[in-house]
């Protein structure tokens, strides 16, 4: 007589994790049948989640789930940053504040076909990029690609870094305002 083993199937209650896999049932052939194996299919660009309104219409507008990537702006680019940091914000909440309170200029900027306020200078070191996310329509998202990525080259972090820094130029533009 050997060590007795578990069932295949079996986890300790205790235990925390995975279950194990069982084997493969033998058909009535003795022949053992493999499950079929699901097929990734062709994601789209933006494969963000999709949501749908708060109606719950079927013919109502859903929203894409974007990334969006800013970098802090040096001192002086932006008045209303370094008037926050003066405060004692840190970066990653005052570029998150201008990225959530300049969001409608930008889409505004964006939907009427305006031009947008020439790039200004930052350091697009990884370790100072601030990610976050955004729902947007469908119809935003398609003039953002048009706009800033016309032939459709740009990777999905590359795009989102373009649309973070034309909404701090948004915000930027619209601190008189405020």
């Amino acid at each position: 007589m050997g060590i007795k083993k578990a069932p295949i199937g079996y986890r300790h209650p205790r235990k925390k994790g995975k279950r194990a896999i069982p084997s493969p049932i033998p058909d009535h052939r003795g022949q053992t049948v493999r499950e079929a194996t699901k097929e990734k299919k062709a994601q789209p660009r933006f494969q963000g989640q999709l949501k749908s309104s708060r109606d719950g219409g079927s013919d109502q507008q859903s929203s894409i789930l974007i990334r969006l990537v800013a970098v802090p702006p040096a001192e002086g680019q932006i008045k209303i940053y370094d008037q926050m940091i003066a405060a004692g914000l840190a970066p990653k909440i005052a570029v998150l504040g201008l990225l959530k309170n300049g969001f409608d200029a930008f889409e505004n900027v964006l939907l009427s076909d305006r031009s947008i306020v020439p790039e200004f200078e930052y350091d697009s070191s990884d370790e100072k990029a601030i990610e976050t996310h955004r729902s947007v329509s469908p119809e935003l998202l398609l003039a953002a690609q048009t706009k800033f990525d016309p032939f459709g080259v740009l990777s999905r972090r590359a795009l989102g870094m373009r649309i973070g820094q034309a909404i701090l130029l948004s915000a930027a533009s619209g601190e008189d305002h405020n």
